[in-house]
């Protein structure tokens, strides 16, 4: 009885997994961020848009890309062109679900087709930021950091928390570009990075963040009290 229970299992994943090949690609970064919220299983995309972010820093790299829909984060595989913002691109692969039922989109194919535009960053207020309307958008953001913690999943980045009024908002940022960053908590400070609805995964905070751009830093408005005991 168990066994056939599993087979039965089996034969209907390998069956999602066949039809969805079988279907025609998605073909706008609306239907691939619908699909990776609502759908299960297998699918195939082909996609057009305009680059608005590239983090080119290794092998495997993640990219945003726009085009008349929305945007749509893609994670890239090794051996895949490296495309620079402002590329029109068109970029072929699948839609997943990994193990843990995380989503992705994985780009295999990369060609460029013209130059496009990237959207300038939105000045933003942390309590504004809108889940559906800022989400992958380029924003520049106030607060006070109020903490700066390791990340549990890669060393080799920390999380701001980024405090404005009653709202605190998580900035991811990579530790080479945080220079004497212990200087950092308490100072009033503006940055630009890209808005996230969720993070990548399995970590005890899974909300909302930004994505510290490499390219723009962090600017001290007010640097941070000389007496510790005045830090927020």
């Amino acid at each position: 009885m168990y066994r056939l229970v599993f087979v039965l299992s089996l034969t209907l994943l390998l069956s999602a997994s066949i039809q969805g090949a079988d279907m025609p690609p998605i073909r706008s970064a609306a239907q691939i961020n619908d699909f990776l919220a609502h759908g299960e299983g297998f699918a195939k995309f082909a996609i057009t848009g305009d680059v608005q972010s590239a983090d080119t820093s290794a092998p495997r790299f993640w990219l945003t890309i726009r085009d008349k829909t929305a945007r749509a984060a893609i994670w890239c595989k090794p051996g895949v062109p490296h495309p620079s913002a402002g590329d029109k691109v068109e970029v072929r692969g699948y839609l997943r679900f990994d193990r843990r039922k995380e989503p992705l989109a994985v780009g295999e194919a990369i060609a460029k087709v013209g130059t496009g535009t990237v959207d300038p960053a939105l000045t933003v207020k942390l309590a504004e930021l809108d889940e559906h309307k800022h989400h992958l958008a380029s924003v520049c953001v106030e607060g006070t950091v109020i903490d700066i913690v390791e990340d549990e999943v890669d060393a080799e980045n920390c999380f701001l928390l980024l405090k404005d009024g009653e709202t605190i908002m998580p900035v991811a940022a990579n530790k080479r570009i945080l220079h004497a960053r212990e200087r950092l908590i308490g100072a009033l400070v503006r940055l630009t990075g890209s808005f996230h609805t969720s993070i990548v995964g399995i970590r005890k905070f899974s909300g909302p963040y930004v994505d510290l751009s490499d390219k723009h830093g962090v600017d001290v408005i007010r640097p941070a009290p000389t007496d510790p005991f005045a830090a927020p």
